[in-house]
C-alpha cells in the first residue's frame, strides 16, 4: 500500500498479525544485546510474578514501525515519530495484531501532519501497546517503496508490442547500491512461455516471490529480449526503474544479501558411531 494523500480522518489502517516465539524473542535478544532473564530464562521468569518468559517490549513495539513503513513508506523513516505506552505483557505463542486510526490531518505549509492512534493487542484483546504516531507526507516528494525483508512483493510490468512477436524473454534484474547484480530471472530460463504478442497488443507480467534480501538500498532493472540474455536482439532495457529498500522484519533474523531459509538438526554420535564411520572411509 502506498500512502494516499487522499487518506480521510478517521480511516483505519490495515493491521499486521503474527505469531511471538520463543526463538523470536531470543534472536531479539542476540540482535539488541538484552539479555534479561525474565526474556530468555524460562526457569528464572517461572519464578516471577508472570509465569513464564515476556516478549522485549520495544520487540513488540517495532511491528507499529512495521505498519507505519509499510503505509507511508519513506516518509515515516524520514522523520515519523512515535509516542507509546506499555500497558500489559506479551507471551511466547500469543497472537498479536497491530492495529491504527487516522485521528488527524493538517496542513503545514506544503506537507500534511497526519497524526495515528495505534495499538498492538493480544488474541485476548488485551492491548499490550497503545500510542501515536505522526508523519508529515510532502505532496511534491517521490515515494521511494520500502519493504520488509521476506514479505511478498508482486513485480507488476505493462508490456507493450510495436511489432508482432512471439514469446519474448522478459527479465527482471535487482541491484543493490554498489551496482552489484543480486539476483536476476526471466521467463526464458524458468521455462515459461509469454505467449505471442500482437502489434499493438499490451499485456500484464507479474513476477510474484518473497523478497528474502538483506537490510539494504536496491534497484530493479527490466529487459524485453530474446533467449536467454539479452545479448541476442533485445527490444528494450530500462536501469533502475524503481529503487526500493529493504528494512529488517522482526521475525527473520541473518547477515549477508540473502535469507537462505536451512534445515538446522542436531545428532548425537557416540563413540562407537564415530570408529564405525572412521573405519569405513578407511576402507573406501
Amino acid at each position: 500500500m502506498i500512502a494516499s494523500l487522499e487518506m480521510i480522518k478517521g480511516e483505519y489502517l490495515p493491521t499486521i498479525e503474527k505469531v511471538v516465539t520463543q526463538l523470536m524473542i531470543n534472536q531479539y535478544a542476540e540482535a539488541s544485546g538484552d539479555f534479561n532473564p525474565i526474556h530468555v530464562n524460562e526457569e528464572y521468569a517461572k519464578k516471577s510474578r508472570f509465569g513464564s518468559t515476556i516478549a522485549h517490549g520495544m520487540m513488540i513495539a517495532a511491528s507499529i514501525s512495521e505498519l507505519m513503513t509499510m503505509i507511508f513508506k519513506q516518509a515515516w523513516l524520514n522523520g515519523g515519530r512515535l509516542k507509546i505506552r506499555f500497558r500489559a505483557p506479551v507471551f511466547p505463542g500469543d497472537t498479536i495484531t497491530t492495529v491504527g486510526q487516522i485521528l488527524n490531518i493538517n496542513l503545514l505549509n506544503d506537507k500534511k501532519v497526519i497524526n495515528c492512534s495505534v495499538e498492538v493487542r493480544r488474541q485476548t484483546n488485551e492491548v499490550a501497546i497503545s500510542g501515536e504516531v505522526t508523519v508529515m507526507l510532502n505532496e511534491k516528494e517521490e515515494c521511494v517503496e520500502t519493504f520488509v525483508s521476506g514479505e511478498s512483493v508482486t513485480i507488476v510490468l505493462t508490456v507493450k508490442a510495436n511489432n508482432a512477436i512471439n514469446n519474448p524473454t522478459i527479465g527482471i534484474l535487482i541491484r543493490d547500491r554498489l551496482g552489484n547484480d543480486i539476483f536476476g530471472t526471466n521467463n526464458y530460463l524458468m521455462e515459461y512461455s509469454s505467449g505471442f504478442f500482437n502489434k499493438g497488443e499490451t499485456k500484464e507480467v507479474c513476477y510474484t516471490m518473497p523478497l528474502n534480501l538483506g537490510v539494504d538500498i536496491y534497484s530493479l532493472t527490466v529487459a524485453l529480449h530474446t533467449d536467454a540474455t539479452h545479448i541476442g536482439e533485445s527490444y528494450d532495457w530500462v536501469n533502475s526503474i524503481l529503487v526500493f529498500n529493504v528494512i529488517p522484519s522482526t521475525q527473520h533474523f541473518f547477515s549477508g544479501y540473502c535469507r537462505m531459509e536451512p534445515y538446522f538438526s542436531v545428532k548425537s554420535l557416540s563413540e562407537n558411531n564415530l570408529l564405525q564411520e572412521n573405519k569405513q572411509h578407511v576402507m573406501h
